[in-house]
């Protein structure tokens, strides 16, 4: 199923698969801190939640612990620590000091197209909540995930991250950015008492392209079939044909 949003949840999936990649000191930590660091990140150390966030936890962690999570080993006990990410069903449109909205679409021609065809583009610029939840067998444990969590986030190179979007065929990356690198992260409580929780929120700004040419049915330059990966190029300007003027009562100059 198409989804706007979903090179952004691409690239948020990317994003954390970097902080899972980014332990460089364990030894100094908790078993259970070693033991995700060594984990395979395909072994679903960090997961994908319900968009109803902190509220589904008990889900998420019964949807887990039915998982198998080790090859060969059906019905095996779900591994923790795991980390869960949820982007919220809500969307707010940017205000202008996150950067311009293009409602009205320009033109422009994609660099380094074989053709240089004149097309269109619209950018969609809003914010989406998201939250990182960790989930943990020990205060410790679940304290020390989300704290290097938000240490990955402050670091410049981690401001954000890329999503790869489809324009009229070619591949080309948009930078969604955190609102803010400054966190603040609390504890969860459930029902279950054996477990430590930890969650942060964060704010994401994100911005979405859309490309398209000329409508079928109208005017075009020739090139292209219609489809969304090769769109129609607009009518451009070739040629002016200037007659003389007869302007005896004016000057130019």
């Amino acid at each position: 199923m198409a989804d706007l949003f979903l090179p952004v949840k691409i690239g948020l999936g990317e994003y954390m698969g970097r902080f899972k990649q980014s332990f460089a000191v364990t030894h100094n930590d908790t078993n259970a801190v070693q033991e995700f660091a060594a984990r395979p990140l395909e072994q679903a150390c960090i997961v994908f939640a319900p968009s109803r966030m902190a509220d589904a936890i008990e889900e998420v962690l019964s949807a887990w612990r039915k998982n198998t999570n080790e090859n060969g080993k059906a019905q095996s006990t779900a591994f923790l620590p795991v980390m869960a990410i949820a982007v919220a069903r809500d969307y707010t449109p940017a205000s202008p000091s996150q950067g311009m909205m293009l409602g009205d679409a320009i033109d422009i021609k994609i660099p380094h197209y074989p053709d240089e065809r004149s097309l269109k583009l619209e950018l969609i610029r809003g914010q989406l909540r998201v939250q990182v939840v960790v989930i943990a067998a020990d205060d410790s444990t679940a304290k020390s995930l989300i704290a290097r969590f938000c240490h990955f986030v402050r670091r410049y190179d981690n401001r954000g991250f890329d999503a790869i979007y489809s324009l009229a065929g070619v591949n080309d990356a948009w930078f969604n950015a955190w609102d803010s690198q400054d966190l603040y992260p609390s504890a969860v409580t459930i029902a279950q008492t054996n477990l430590a929780i930890q969650k942060v929120d964060l704010m994401l700004n994100i911005a979405i392209p859309m490309v398209y040419g000329a409508a079928s049915g109208q005017p075009n330059s020739g090139i292209g079939t219609g489809t969304p990966n090769d769109p129609f190029g607009l009518s451009v300007l070739t040629q002016i044909n200037v007659g003389q003027l007869n302007m005896s009562d004016k000057e130019l100059v």
